[in-house]
């Protein structure tokens, strides 16, 4: 089942393989998955996150090295990887979008602010901490190969 709308894919690359994770425009996790980190695995890659919809952007998180081969297709598929300061610059500021929305919307987030500021933290040390805890969810939510509901598996 393809999933309508704009697509984000995310990468985390090692040297064998490499972690890929498909949100949707709200940043909900639509699959997640493992391919092997050769041309053949880029390109299962890269149909796999256009299963899900319009694929819009695909960020990677790199060492370097490891990535060297990933050029040629995301290339192809006219997506552009931002430098690295650009990129830590937009994950920062994902992160701070997603903790505000969560600090207005959920429910266990409005107890921890109020808990928090109870403590006697202020907004901007609250938001830095709320700011890792999505870091860390997100981190488990990519790094673990998932098994994904639909049929949207991503096979090595």
């Amino acid at each position: 089942m393809t999933v309508p709308g704009e697509i984000t894919g995310g990468i985390d690359t090692h040297r064998d393989s490499h972690t890929a994770a498909a949100l949707d425009s709200a940043g909900r996790v639509l699959g997640t998955g493992q391919v092997s980190a050769t041309a053949a695995g880029y390109a299962t890659l890269l149909a796999w996150l256009r299963a899900f919809g319009t694929l819009v952007l695909v960020g990677i998180e790199d060492t370097g090295a490891y990535r060297a081969g990933q050029a040629d297709p995301i290339a192809a598929a006219s997506l552009t990887r931002p430098s690295r300061p650009r990129s830590r610059c937009v994950s920062n500021a994902a992160l701070y979008r997603i903790v505000l929305c969560r600090m207005r919307w959920d429910a266990r987030t409005r107890n921890y602010v109020e808990r928090r500021t109870k403590d006697g933290l202020s907004k901007t040390e609250i938001i830095r901490c709320l700011k890792r805890y999505a870091a860390r969810e997100i981190y488990r939510i990519l790094m673990p190969r998932a098994e994904v509901p639909n049929g949207h598996n991503l096979a090595a």
